[in-house]
């Protein structure tokens, strides 16, 4: 069984959540005029739960989220434990005969249609799209591009 899980990020005090995504349009209208008086219907939440006192239930919580920081669990850790989200930057380290060495810092982790995978931004990057599930490098997430886009400018 695997982790789905979601991260998004608070759209009022810019903390990141973990959980449940869950998108929702708050009311119907009737009429075109009514969606152009009111665009912004659907609401972009992640559901969490926090820990109350021992004994007592969790609380269960949500927390409305700028809809382009949503991103996807990719199902694994990197070498130091941290969780790796899509659009998360990763530093890749290569542990093969073929990449030993190497180090790039500016791969970022993408959602493909039922995998999650790594993608450079040099067009003849060694690592360009490469799964990670069958990865034998070592990761450590090192940003993400809503909060570092300056680690995308680093060679």
């Amino acid at each position: 069984m695997r982790d789905i899980l979601f991260r998004g990020k608070d759209k009022d005090d810019g903390k990141w959540y973990e959980g449940a995504y869950r998108a929702y349009d708050d009311t119907t209208y009737c009429f075109k005029e009514d969606y152009d008086r009111h665009p912004e219907n659907t609401h972009h939440t992640i559901i969490f739960s926090r820990m109350t006192d021992w004994g007592l239930p969790n609380q269960h919580l949500q927390a409305e989220v700028i809809p382009e920081t949503v991103g996807q669990y990719a199902g694994l850790k990197d070498k130091n434990g941290k969780r790796i989200f899509e659009d998360d930057i990763v530093r890749v380290k290569g542990e093969s005969d073929d990449y030993r060495g190497v180090d790039y810092c500016a791969l970022i982790v993408f959602w493909n249609g039922g995998f999650c995978a790594i993608d450079g931004t040099k067009e003849n990057h060694a690592f360009r799209r490469y799964c990670l599930a069958t990865c034998d490098y070592s990761l450590e997430v090192i940003g993400n591009i809503h909060d570092n886009p300056e680690l995308l400018e680093q060679e």
